[in-house]
């Protein structure tokens, strides 16, 4: 083999094949290290925005911290940054826990345009629910109540009661509460939200977690 073919090519061993195999053992496999001339270009490339936009969907609910996902796809290249602007069903999942970004709360609600959206709130310490950090995006996601589709709940009694005292939320598109327990103190988690929602004529799913 020339020297002109060895910088192109990789020679790999394969482990020898039982006896009587139809397999390839024993022989050797020439793996290319270059490209062929019309694969530069990533094949994801060449995919329809549409496309992208689901597989970015996919991988945002299968990562555990989905919130941050849209914003990290959107940095990787000019192209999928366009996407993922151009995508509004890609913001809609907005997470208000220990570690929240107001900021990306409030880039989420403005580019999910009119979509439908999964609000998740946890903030089961009193002290953490009472800091503006987390105030301002929770008047936020109140703001855009009519758009909650999924919502999950994890409060004390305490701050449960504070955000009563502000009125029930009228949620006409909602179709699933979630009311985690845990620090609770009603009997039933469901009946802890009812106090601070009103309306949820859509609702097929109530429940509460441990």
């Amino acid at each position: 083999m020339d020297e002109s073919r060895q910088s192109s090519e990789e020679v790999a061993p394969i482990s020898p094949s039982p006896p009587g195999s139809n397999s390839f053992g024993g022989q050797l496999v020439l793996r290319s290290k270059h490209r062929a001339p019309n694969s530069t270009t990533p094949s994801i490339h060449n995919l329809p925005p549409e496309i992208i936009c689901i597989i970015f969907e996919l991988l945002r609910d299968t990562l555990s911290r989905f919130m941050k996902v849209p914003f990290l796809l959107s940095l990787v290249c000019a192209r999928w940054r366009s996407i993922a602007l151009g995508c509004p069903s890609l913001w809609t999942r907005v997470s208000i826990q220990s570690l929240c970004d107001k900021d990306r709360v409030a880039a989420c609600i403005e580019r999910s345009g009119r979509s439908l959206l999964t609000i998740d709130i946890c903030i089961p310490d009193d002290e953490l629910f009472d800091n503006e950090c987390f105030q301002t995006p929770i008047q936020l996601c109140v703001q855009h109540a009519h758009r909650w589709r999924h919502l999950s709940v994890h409060i004390s009694h305490a701050s449960c009661l504070k955000l009563c005292s502000r009125g029930r939320l009228e949620l006409p598109e909602l179709v699933q509460l979630t009311v985690r327990r845990g620090l609770l103190d009603a009997t039933s988690p469901i009946d802890e939200a009812s106090r601070f929602i009103a309306t949820t004529s859509r609702c097929r799913r109530c429940h509460g977690e441990q």
